[in-house]
């Protein structure tokens, strides 16, 4: 049996750095439909405030004590909500592509769709 230790984990290779780079424009699309719907109501004075980790992108919305629940509910499940809102554009759109580019916009769509784990962890943290 393999072990991992934490050098290994630290070391990141070719195809990690690949497959961030390659899921870059969704992860990004993602967070900052999170950003955008959360911004009147969360403490940063300037976008760069907001990022927690480049690669993969990742945000980091602080809300004010007093703010309402459906708020940051919408805001966690804003881009799940914008990309099914987006199907019945994308799916027709795409079948109309080449195999690998189609296969690279619904691969990109579903990273975009998918809530995240941080996004399910805000709400089951709420309920």
């Amino acid at each position: 049996m393999t072990t991992t230790s934490d050098t290994d984990s630290e070391n990141v290779g070719l195809v990690d750095l690949l497959g961030a780079l390659v899921m870059f424009p969704a992860v990004l699309a993602h967070e900052l439909t999170h950003a955008a719907v959360a911004w009147p109501w969360i403490e940063a004075t300037r976008p760069l405030d907001l990022v927690d980790r480049l690669v993969p992108p990742r945000l980091e919305l602080n809300y004010p004590a007093g703010t309402p629940v459906v708020v940051v509910v919408v805001a966690n499940l804003a881009p799940t909500m914008v990309g099914a809102l987006l199907t019945p554009f994308v799916v027709p759109w795409a079948f109309g592509l080449e195999v690998p580019l189609m296969t690279y916009v619904f691969g990109a769509w579903a990273l975009y769709t998918w809530p995240s784990a941080d996004d399910l962890a805000v709400l089951s943290a709420l309920f």
